[in-house]
């Protein structure tokens, strides 16, 4: 999520500072100074990211691997949850996250579901046996669902590296 954020603004320098446990990531772009303070693990602190998404609405106890909130004095405000998925869009996998795409923006919190493109499956000696392209009823969905809720869910694709 890192590396996304940093090529998204164009981050000129980049700090660690912080706890080993809560680091804080401070990425500078000219006089804009963005600090993201990273609590891994739902469920482990003061703040609940998980139980304010289901006071919002979300129907599901399923966590996103992570969700971008703002500190509002008192409080934190979802912004934005972000789910990655590097497994071939083959099968079921590639329903397995809808659940998610589902219960977070009925809390009115954008969704991504960030995955690779151009995989391949692999027979039994590790030759590449078929191209694995994604379902395409799964973005249609997703599509779909934006309408409806009036809050994106979104697929972004990253072109896989043995691809």
């Amino acid at each position: 999520m890192l590396l996304l954020l940093q090529v998204a603004l164009g981050v000129e320098k980049r700090q660690v500072t912080g706890s080993l446990p809560a680091p804080a990531i401070v990425l500078t772009k000219g006089q804009e100074v963005f600090v993201f303070q990273c609590f891994p693990a739902f469920g482990r602190w003061e703040s609940d990211v998980q139980r304010t998404l289901r006071e919002r609405g979300a129907v599901l106890r399923e966590a996103a691997d992570v969700v971008l909130t703002r500190w509002n004095e008192s409080h934190e405000i979802p912004l934005l949850a972000v789910e990655f998925c590097s497994a071939l869009p083959a099968g079921n996998q590639a329903w397995q996250r809808s659940g998610r795409a589902y219960s977070i923006p009925k809390a009115c919190i954008p969704y991504i579901f960030v995955t690779e493109l151009g995989g391949f499956e692999l027979d039994r000696n590790r030759e590449r046996k078929a191209a694995r392209l994604p379902n395409p009823a799964v973005p249609y969905s997703f599509v779909s669902y934006s309408s409806y809720t009036g809050y994106p869910v979104m697929i972004a694709y990253l072109m896989n590296p043995g691809g």
